[in-house]
């Protein structure tokens, strides 16, 4: 292969401008690099306040869920308080009016014996009065027919 002359004979002004030429390139690569490092800080910079910001969201929203989660369970206590003291006093009320209906009772019952001058008897039986059997007298009617 051959070497064209330019190759082989460097030119003065050329050699002369060299440290030039360098100084310029090495000017050029160093601001590319700072350049290059400004904005690699600059996206490092920018993910740590985004990551600061998620972690602080995330507590934020951490914070919300538990305080939500207590209220929930307070108001679950309050009403299961309310329903309790509601049936208390509905358990009560209705002891009242048993009470009140035992009372009237036993009023009406003295107020029977005095107008009877005796005990009296319950208005009701206690037990219903047992029914015959419909068999038998199915079969007594059928027997006065025949004869």
């Amino acid at each position: 292969m051959v070497m064209p002359l330019f190759w082989t004979v460097t030119p003065p002004t050329l050699l002369s401008s060299l440290p030039k030429l360098m100084a310029i390139r090495r000017r050029e690569m160093d601001g590319y690099k700072k350049r290059r490092k400004k904005k690699t800080n600059k996206k490092r910079e920018k993910m740590r306040k985004l990551k600061f910001y998620l972690r602080i969201e995330e507590d934020r929203q951490q914070k919300l869920r538990e305080e939500e989660e207590a209220r929930k369970r307070e108001e679950a206590e309050r009403r299961k308080k309310e329903e309790a003291e509601r049936l208390a006093k509905l358990a009560e009320i209705t002891e009242k009016q048993r009470q009140r209906e035992k009372e009237l009772e036993e009023k009406e019952k003295q107020r029977r014996e005095a107008l009877l001058g005796r005990p009296a008897e319950p208005a009701f039986p206690a037990r219903p009065l047992e029914s015959p059997p419909a068999a038998p007298a199915a079969a007594a009617l059928e027997f006065i027919r025949v004869s």
